[in-house]
């Protein structure tokens, strides 16, 4: 379990101190390494990270392939080894052992056209430099979280909720149809992409977002 956040501001005033504090509510979901990185001045992506498959410090996130790109991951793709081989066919070299170097390497040269072919539970957002792309996406059975926000100012992408109402400095507020659902039902609300509280939507199992901040 890692934690993801990134947020862009269409305005270009992001708060450092107030995105460090926001990543680190999710510490519990990686306790081993908390690391941001600022893409440009109105861009930074975080990540918390849980260590399992590979231990290695150059595996901390979020992680630059070669070709400049960024990634911020949790989960773990099951047929990392078989895309492994697949991208050393094709010259691709390695300089770690786990999956989140297979993943960024893989999406540098496939990007969002064989997303099919990942084999497991994921959530991640990656950063296309180039084109100013940022592809957020979850796995089918939607194992793992991914939520986000958009105002007039702000685009938020985070792991967890409780990191956006930080960085927007906003009171929780519930959504009246869910709190109803779950009242009657027992059950969460799983019918679109609405959530719990207000303004907060999730990515659905098997989604993929693409925000172009090229041009807000």
């Amino acid at each position: 379990m890692c934690g993801i956040l990134v947020q862009y501001s269409k305005k270009g005033d992001i708060d450092e101190f107030k995105f460090k504090e926001s990543l680190l509510l999710q510490r519990q979901r990686g306790p081993d390494n908390q690391s941001y990185v600022r893409l440009s001045p109105n861009l930074i992506m975080g990540h918390t990270r849980l260590s399992i498959i590979d231990l290695n410090f150059d595996s901390n996130q979020p992680f630059k392939s070669d070709q400049g790109n960024y990634i911020s991951y949790n989960g773990e793709i099951y047929n990392f080894l078989e895309l492994r081989e697949e991208l050393i066919k094709k010259g691709k070299v390695f300089n770690t052992s786990g999956d989140t170097e297979v993943l960024a390497t893989y999406l540098d040269d496939s990007y969002i056209n064989n997303l099919e072919k990942l084999n497991g539970m994921w959530s991640f957002a990656y950063y296309l430099a180039e084109d100013k792309k940022l592809l957020i996406s979850r796995d089918r059975y939607g194992k793992k979280p991914l939520y986000f926000y958009e105002d007039a100012t702000d685009l938020i992408i985070s792991s967890e909720i409780k990191s956006i109402y930080s960085l927007k400095h906003m009171t929780r507020s519930v959504t009246r149809e869910h709190l109803l659902y779950f009242l009657n039902t027992n059950l969460w609300h799983q019918e679109d992409n609405s959530t719990f509280y207000k303004h907060i939507k999730k990515v659905m199992p098997g989604q993929s977002i693409e925000f172009d901040l090229s041009n807000n």
